[in-house]
């Protein structure tokens, strides 16, 4: 099992790429996630056609979220900006594109979020999130490919 690290647009996370998940690595990551979702790729943008280098370039994925495990989201949607970096284990072996095996209609993916640290102070002293152009109070920092081994860790992790 493959378990990769995303760097977001919004916000300059490494990109890692471990060979395997093993029950303390998942403990962390649902540790430091404040919400835990399975989404589905609904939509890849078409690939920029050039590496990320002297100027950053992104490739926009679209997720259905079919299930939330931690946290809670307003809508069952999310949009996220990828870097296309040459040699990533993200990024396409050849072209200029995030990897097809990886962002592919259909594929499922366990999004590991968390808020975004951009917050303001209200006048009535509760913090609210300043809303990007997508809705979501939230920044994708981990993805994992979804697999029923997976899932079924996760599930037991979360149940204690």
């Amino acid at each position: 099992m493959r378990f990769i690290f995303l760097i977001s647009m919004f916000c300059n996370l490494n990109v890692f790429c471990v060979p395997e998940l093993n029950e303390a690595r998942l403990k962390t990551l649902v540790k430091e996630s404040d919400m835990i979702a399975l989404a589905e790729v609904t939509d890849v943008q078409p690939p920029p056609g050039i590496w990320s280098g002297q100027f950053p370039v992104t490739q926009g994925v679209s997720y259905k979220v079919l299930e939330v495990f931690k946290g809670s989201l307003q809508n069952d949607t999310l949009s996220h900006n990828f870097y296309v970096i040459k040699n990533d284990p993200l990024s396409d072996k050849q072209k200029p594109q995030l990897s097809t095996s990886l962002f592919a209609k259909k594929k499922k993916q366990l999004l590991f979020l968390k808020s975004k640290p951009d917050v303001k102070e209200s006048t009535d002293g509760s913090a609210t999130v300043r809303q990007s152009t997508t809705t979501s109070p939230f920044e994708i920092g981990h993805v994992l490919l979804a697999d029923r081994n997976t899932l079924k860790e996760l599930k037991r992790i979360l149940a204690r």
